[in-house]
């Protein structure tokens, strides 16, 4: 048998410890190994312990949870750790810092007016991004893709779409840090976020480097040198209106579970009459949203890019297009900043 991958669950609260042991103990591949009422009981359980992965209260009595994540890295680096965070904005901050600080992902909690669904809320969120963390290995050589004919390059690209997930805000932030605000057209980003998290992510891009970062709205008009992040829970697209590129942001329901969805966002861009003049990029994160997009934009004549292997911290969104030969270039997130940066006229 498969040895079982170990959890500790932290949290200051009874309800949500019991919620979490008993819909993680449900599955077979995980073993609930220790649980702590704060982060300062939970050191001592961490040094004995050493557990694969640890879920992480936000905020607690005696030490908070960043605090406690501080710690955590330094006495047992290789536990990867998932932060509980609640739907505020109070909790996107404390979230964005901890994936700062070394945290590999974090889940909302639900609202505890409505618990009954918090097994199967568990199982969609909790255990797939267990699992995949798990088993993820950037370590492995990239698959080499097809080899197929290359197109004729454009002389300068107008538009750059970018699909993300799992390990996103990390790489976000490394990819923002060097893009020059020089660039000759805007970027659009689909990172898989929850409401009220993406406009507080899109903010701290913002601080981060020169190039203008903000949530998309509705009805905006795209400028030059500006980075727009889809909303979480919203579908956003890009259409053009008398010459001039405009956002659409709606309430149109999940695409293959997906809301904001990359797929959505890259297919709007592949109807586009400038479609040949437009970069996309898929990058770290689990399932395989994008791809369908991306299928789209390979036919329209769009310059696709792809993140490594090696580079992500789950190589789940662009395995596929990567593998079936759709991707013109893949590199690290350096080499994705120097590209976009050449190809929309910066550098």
């Amino acid at each position: 048998m498969t040895e079982r991958i170990s959890v500790m669950i932290v949290d200051d609260s009874s309800m949500y410890r019991e919620l979490l042991r008993a819909a993680l103990s449900e599955d077979r591949r995980i073993e609930v190994i220790a649980q702590a009422v704060n982060g300062k009981l939970a050191i001592p359980r961490v040094k004995h312990y050493k557990p694969n992965f640890i879920i992480l209260d936000q905020e607690m009595p005696e030490m908070t949870g960043l605090e406690t994540l501080r710690q955590i890295r330094q006495l047992a680096p290789e536990t990867r750790v998932i932060m509980f965070c609640s739907p505020s904005r109070e909790g996107a901050d404390v979230a964005l810092t901890a994936l700062h600080e070394g945290a590999v992902d974090f889940v909302t909690k639900p609202n505890s007016d409505n618990l009954k669904p918090f097994a199967q809320y568990v199982r969609d969120t909790i255990i797939e991004k267990i699992v995949h963390l798990a088993h993820s290995n950037p370590r492995i050589t990239p698959v080499a893709p097809a080899v197929l004919p290359r197109r004729s390059p454009v002389q300068s690209y107008k538009l750059c779409g970018i699909g993300i997930s799992t390990g996103g805000p990390v790489a976000l932030r490394q990819l923002f840090s060097t893009l020059s605000p020089r660039i000759k057209g805007p970027i659009l980003i689909v990172q898989h976020m929850p409401p009220i998290f993406t406009k507080q992510f899109a903010e701290s891009l913002d601080r981060i480097g020169t190039l203008r970062v903000k949530e998309a709205a509705h009805g905006d008009a795209l400028v030059a040198g500006t980075a727009y992040i889809a909303p979480g829970g919203k579908q956003t697209r890009v259409i053009q209106t008398a010459g001039v590129l405009k956002l659409e942001v709606t309430d149109d329901p999940p695409l293959y579970n997906c809301r904001p969805s990359v797929n959505v966002l890259f297919s709007s861009m592949a109807a586009l009459p400038g479609v040949r003049e437009s970069i996309a990029v898929i990058m770290t994160g689990m399932g395989n949203d994008g791809y369908e997009g991306m299928k789209a934009l390979r036919q329209g004549g769009a310059m696709l890019m792809a993140q490594s292997q090696k580079s992500c911290l789950i190589y789940g969104m662009p395995s596929q297009p990567t593998e079936e030969g759709l991707i013109d270039e893949t590199g690290d997130v350096e080499h994705i900043s120097r590209r976009i940066n050449a190809l929309m006229g910066a550098a």
